[in-house]
């Protein structure tokens, strides 16, 4: 069985409930998607977002740890839209993948590299969070 750890951003917001829904419905989604792949939870990661833009270092960094100590074989997020805005980077999603373990988000599936053409469509991607209103892929 593969284990998935669970990103979750939410915003700053004046209001706790808020936030808390918006934490509750991504994890929602993210533990159904998983029971539907026959995954167990492992780990999961919540990142707040900061004026506007995911302020995520900390949480890059613990990602990166948990990877290396082989804690979980899926990165699972409910949107690329919060791979983009988190600032996890083409490069985070690419190192990922080469340790071999998946990037998938729930809304646009498994995330992939290997090719010129994904891995501009993952830059544009990470690109087109910095242009609100624009035509998103």
């Amino acid at each position: 069985m593969k284990r998935a750890c669970c990103l979750y951003i939410v915003p700053v917001k004046n209001y706790f409930n808020e936030t808390e829904r918006e934490l509750l419905s991504q994890k929602g989604i993210c533990y159904s998607f998983a029971a539907q792949q026959g995954w167990s939870i492992a780990k999961e990661f919540t990142g707040i977002d900061k004026i506007g833009k995911y302020a995520l270092y900390d949480i890059k960094t613990n990602i990166r740890e948990a990877a290396n100590n082989n804690e979980f074989d899926v990165l699972l997020l409910s949107s690329y839209k919060l791979v983009e805005k988190c600032d996890i980077t083409p490069f985070l999603i690419e190192w990922l993948i080469n340790k071999g373990i998946e990037v998938w988000c729930v809304v646009e599936g498994k995330q992939s590299i290997g090719d010129q053409v994904n891995n501009l469509i993952n830059f544009i991607r990470c690109w087109q969070t910095d242009m609100p209103g624009e035509v998103k892929l």
